[in-house]
């Protein structure tokens, strides 16, 4: 974690703008943090235009993410703070996305005194729900997975947006669950229209790993 993985493939890979100006994360066109950023694995080669595939989560596989979900929660508010048990099971990207494709957020609003009141969505959710069964049919309603059955989206020729700025958006929307026609990625793979390290005789794919900041979290990517 906190290596620099994205920031290195972004720069290798020319997903990066030439700004000085800019703070080196802004700078990146995919998103870069201290850990717990990236949901998936992400490959870039080069192609004809400027394109995203997505490779998504099985319906099976999407459910047992939120029925993980549904167990944190439960377990959080039995502990009467949803982060405060150890060992839970989501890891925090999974975690995010599944929130933002149910709407199911953590609203902050700043109060008069200068406090920051933390309202939980779907810690609420699952204090009025309880069960367990009825918690996790309510958060896939929420998702609508069968509308979430893209699986590629293309620059359109006569786009007024830039190459790297729409791949900038577009990449963010289905890392954080925010696009509306993608479900949860186990792969994305991102073509752009240039020669990757510049090479004219290799096909050349650099791959953008997740990080191992939560090692007690299931790790299927690396399982697989």
């Amino acid at each position: 974690p906190e290596v620099g993985k994205t920031t290195v493939v972004c720069t290798l890979a020319g997903l990066r703008r030439e700004d000085g100006e800019l703070e080196l994360n802004d700078q990146m066109i995919l998103q870069t943090g201290g850990g717990r950023v990236t949901i998936s694995e992400v490959h870039v080669r080069n192609g004809s235009d400027y394109s995203i595939s997505v490779d998504p989560c099985s319906v099976e596989e999407v459910q047992q993410f939120v029925s993980e979900f549904c167990d944190d929660l439960l377990r959080g508010a039995m502990a009467g703070d949803e982060r405060a048990a150890e060992g839970f099971g989501i890891s925090a990207e999974a975690e995010r996305a599944i929130r933002n494709m149910s709407k199911l957020t953590v609203k902050r609003t700043k109060l008069p005194d200068g406090q920051i009141r933390r309202d939980d969505l779907a810690q609420e959710l699952a204090g009025k729900v309880g069960k367990k069964e009825d918690l996790l049919v309510e958060v896939l309603t929420r998702m609508d997975l069968p509308r979430r059955n893209k699986t590629s989206i293309t620059l359109p020729r006569d786009s007024a947006v830039a190459g790297l700025d729409w791949v900038r958006k577009t990449a963010a929307e289905i890392n954080y669950g925010r696009h509306p026609d993608f479900s949860l990625p186990r792969r994305v793979e991102i073509t752009v229209p240039m020669r990757i390290l510049g090479s004219e005789d290799l096909d050349v794919r650099l791959i953008d790993t997740r990080g191992v900041d939560e090692p007690s979290a299931p790790r299927r990517d690396l399982q697989a």
